[in-house]
């Protein structure tokens, strides 16, 4: 009979058969070769659904629809307005027959944020941190540690050497956190390396033939902590004591980290 098309299941496989001029057309969705392919994720914004996926279908027979998360469905393949989630689209063509692909839309960070520092010198509180942002929304708030108010300037002044935390946020309530090292300034090769030399690296102490070696910015560092303690107890050197500038600059030398500078 002419103009009759009944849909059934053979081998829990999905298959269209349409009749007419007395011919039978069989479908079988597996052997169409439907597939569905994600050609562009954007990512949202931070707390603002600006979420984006683009995809496009192949295979099997046109026209196309696709529908995300089982809403809506459209003949275009893009989405827009998307939060941060999981999301399953689905194609499907003419026959009935649909592919689906699972992606995922991530958030930006949105703020980007960068500290820059002055040394605030040896156990002085000389130093500032000046904070730079970008790619968020204007006016931008900003905080020193998790104890303090916001404050509109990004400038803080009169700190010690150490480890601060920095919060960042702007008019949108997107916030980033930053950590910043404000180092006291003091320099192994400017201040260091000359009280070591003379004091702590001489003939017979620690000059390579005694454990640990200290007559190298190496050694220095890898024993730093144990020669801290030394001469803050007094035990090193055991021949002329370090006078309190020199136990101060190695002391900050040391918790900033040792470094090579």
């Amino acid at each position: 009979m002419k103009g009759i098309c009944t849909i059934g299941f053979v081998a829990l496989l999905l298959f269209t058969r349409c009749g007419g001029d007395g011919d039978d057309v069989q479908v079988n969705c597996a052997d169409t070769g439907l597939k569905i392919q994600v050609t562009a994720v954007d990512y949202t914004d931070c707390g603002i659904p600006t979420g984006r996926i683009r995809v496009v279908g192949s295979g099997g027979s046109e026209p196309y629809s696709f529908s995300i998360n089982s809403g809506e469905s459209n003949t275009t393949g893009v989405f827009e307005n998307l939060n941060t989630d999981y999301y399953t689209i689905i194609v499907r063509d003419k026959n009935g027959c649909t592919a689906e692909v699972e992606t995922f839309v991530g958030s930006n960070e949105g703020i980007r944020a960068v500290a820059f520092t002055t040394a605030s010198g040896c156990n002085e509180t000389n130093g500032s941190i000046i904070v730079t942002a970008r790619n968020g929304k204007e006016p931008y708030k900003y905080q020193l540690g998790e104890n303090s108010n916001y404050q509109d300037s990004p400038e803080f002044y009169d700190l010690a050497s150490g480890s601060y935390s920095i919060w960042v946020g702007d008019a949108n309530d997107c916030f980033i956190g930053i950590y910043v090292d404000l180092l006291s300034g003091i320099s192994f090769a400017n201040d260091i390396n000359d009280i070591t030399s003379a004091s702590c690296a001489s003939s017979g102490c620690h000059d390579g033939s005694v454990n640990p070696n200290l007559s190298t910015l190496q050694g220095i560092q890898d024993n730093s902590q144990a020669v801290l303690a030394s001469i803050l107890d007094k035990s090193m050197p055991p021949d002329v004591p370090l006078t309190p500038d020199e136990i101060f600059q190695i002391e900050c030398w040391i918790k900033d980290g040792a470094p090579d500078n």
